[in-house]
């Protein structure tokens, strides 16, 4: 199994030598990587939530329940409506504070870890 450090970093030298949009190929099925924000909120912004069998391998399975990431068509639509109130901007818009503090903590503790030989993977 190829760690979550490795397969960030096979992504960035994928994102190096191709650039923000990358075309694979899984067996007979293409897929599109995103590294930019504007072409990833095109992709999130769009009516289009036919997914293909792959997101439902990736997420489905692992999720185990229908949520925001998994639903589909009409389902979708109903969440999405629900949750969107959550995220409006007045809602977020101090959050930027909170989470670079708590990051900032998250990653002195990690070193600690780190430095005494525990695995932080």
């Amino acid at each position: 199994m190829i760690f979550v450090s490795e397969r960030l970093k096979n992504l960035l030298i994928l994102r190096q030598k191709y650039g923000n949009r990358v075309v694979m190929s899984l067996g007979s099925q293409k897929l599109l990587v995103l590294f930019h924000p504007d072409d990833v909120a095109k992709v999130l912004s769009s009516k289009e939530v036919n997914r293909s069998w792959l997101y439902d391998l990736m997420f489905n399975d692992w999720l185990g329940i229908t949520c925001l990431l998994t639903a589909k068509g009409k389902e979708y639509f109903r969440m999405r409506k629900m949750y969107m109130p959550a995220f409006a901007y007045k809602h977020v818009d101090n959050f930027e504070l909170n989470f670079n503090a708590h990051s900032k903590t998250l990653l002195k503790i990690l070193k600690k870890e780190s430095a005494n030989g525990v695995s932080t993977e």
